[in-house]
């Protein structure tokens, strides 16, 4: 089981570098951002793509946190909304400082709690994962079926090769 999490971490991470921007495209956003919303959601997504290893979930949250106060949000601060939960997820889960499979849960429930569209069959994948595998949450088969088959009717073809792994190797979980 560690071996098919690092196998899927590796791979996350090198998809995230090939279309990652640079740190110093993220600072130049930054600095020259007005919008303080957006000046977060950038802050969290360089944290989530160049900083990985050592980056702070906590700057996620406070971006999530920041678009929680508001009271109403247009469809692309709904999707940042949802995208920070998410990020914060990404950090605690494949950051080696940290790495914290119960936090990292919380925030991928979180973001499929807010009902964006960004990532949402991404996050329905994770949490799949997270219960087939108890991973900061008991383990739950059936649940794990659960999302990959949402996330699979989307089009999230990780999902149909969890689904047809996990009808392999647990047929009662996919009745």
């Amino acid at each position: 089981m560690k071996k098919i999490v690092l196998g899927i971490s590796v791979l996350l991470m090198l998809v995230q570098n090939i279309f990652a921007y640079t740190d110093e495209q993220y600072d130049k956003w930054i600095k020259e951002e007005k919008n303080p919303l957006t000046k977060h959601t950038l802050m969290c997504e360089n944290e989530s793509v160049n900083h990985i290893d050592y980056g702070s979930p906590q700057i996620c949250i406070d971006s999530a946190n920041l678009y929680k106060k508001q009271k109403k949000l247009s469809t692309d601060e709904q999707k940042n909304y949802g995208e920070a939960y998410y990020n914060a997820g990404i950090i605690y889960t494949f950051g080696k400082e940290n790495k914290n499979y119960k936090k990292a849960f919380d925030m991928f429930l979180s973001a499929y709690k807010v009902k964006y569209n960004k990532r949402e069959s991404d996050v329905m994948h994770k949490l799949g994962a997270f219960y087939r595998f108890g991973l900061g949450v008991e383990q739950n088969k059936i649940l794990a079926y659960k999302y990959y088959l949402e996330a699979a009717k989307m089009g999230n073809k990780d999902s149909q090769n969890a689904l047809d792994s996990l009808c392999k190797e647990s047929p009662w979980a996919c009745k």
